[in-house]
């Protein structure tokens, strides 16, 4: 290091400045992403639990013989079916999980979807989205939860917005790449 002009020790010392800014850079852009996806899951996690009341709301009234139980099953839908949030006003979907009813499309944001089979459905990059979502709520995972036997009639119901939750989440993780990559290169 002796040999070294004053510009050179200079510069040497700004380079290892920089990258320990930029490694300090990426570990708090790791970390703001970790808490916003954790954040997004306890959302859904919360609305679908939510939901899961009003289903149970609905079964009660049903049993109880206040309101016949397709009724409650519809006016049930019609309640979790209007819950919206976010500026992309997101939503619950409700898929039939059964091997009856498996992939059939029970609450959704367009009315078109309702009482068919979305079962095949692939999404914009080629995945079968509602094969996904009740796959992931047979296994229990967070964020997706299946209601069974809830409101009469509409047993083995998955609840979850976690395919939506998914490609946010890995939205998210490209531009935290792709800003990495930039940093790295600049």
């Amino acid at each position: 290091m002796r040999h070294l002009t004053v510009y050179n020790r200079f510069a040497m010392i700004i380079a290892v400045l920089t990258v320990v800014f930029v490694a300090a850079l990426a570990a708090q852009v790791m970390v703001l992403r970790n808490t916003v996806t954790e954040e997004r899951r306890t959302k859904v996690f919360d609305l679908v639990e939510a939901a899961k009341k009003v289903l149970a709301n609905y079964e009660e009234k049903a049993k109880a013989g206040k309101i016949p139980a397709e009724e409650a099953r519809q006016l049930a839908f019609g309640a979790i079916g209007a819950m919206r949030w976010g500026k992309s006003a997101d939503y619950l979907g409700v898929y039939g999980a059964g091997s009856t009813n498996a992939g059939v499309t029970y609450v959704h944001a367009n009315p078109k979807y309702i009482n068919v089979n979305r079962w095949d459905y692939k999404d914009n990059q080629g995945q079968l989205l509602i094969q996904n979502i009740v796959g992931k709520a047979r296994t229990g995972i967070a964020g997706v939860t299946q209601a069974s036997g809830q409101v009469g009639t509409a047993a083995e119901l998955v609840l979850g917005s976690a395919g939506e939750l998914a490609k946010q989440s890995e939205r998210l993780k490209q531009e935290v790449e792709s800003f990495l990559a930039t940093v790295r290169a600049a």
